[in-house]
């Protein structure tokens, strides 16, 4: 079966393992991305209270589980990390607290 799939590549010179390894590493890059991707997201739902106190109301570009960019607007944050870094980040809007006061007692809540 492999000799039908890679037929049309021998006539042109190319080596099956060689294209193999082409196909092989691309598959392998994407997966690598996604995995990374699904880690900054998961660290940003981990660490957004902390997020809260340091960067409320912002935008927060997250790559390799760690923040690499703040900003106001989430489509310029995405251009500038992205064309930093070379890779998408994950970009996310960090909603303030509010503090309540009920009698004595005072609580920061989410919004």
């Amino acid at each position: 079966m492999s000799s039908c799939v890679f037929s049309g590549f021998y006539g042109s010179g190319l080596n099956r393992d060689y294209v193999l390894s082409l196909v092989w590493g691309v598959f392998v890059t994407e997966v690598n991305e996604d995995v990374r991707f699904e880690r900054d997201s998961e660290w940003l739902s981990r660490h957004y209270r902390d997020l809260q106190v340091d960067y409320p109301n912002k935008y927060v570009a997250v790559l390799d589980e760690r923040v690499v960019g703040v900003g106001d607007d989430g489509e310029k944050l995405y251009v500038e990390v992205a064309g930093k870094y070379g890779r998408d980040p994950v970009i996310d809007f960090i909603k303030d607290t509010k503090t309540i006061q009920v009698g004595r007692l005072r609580a920061r809540v989410l919004v």
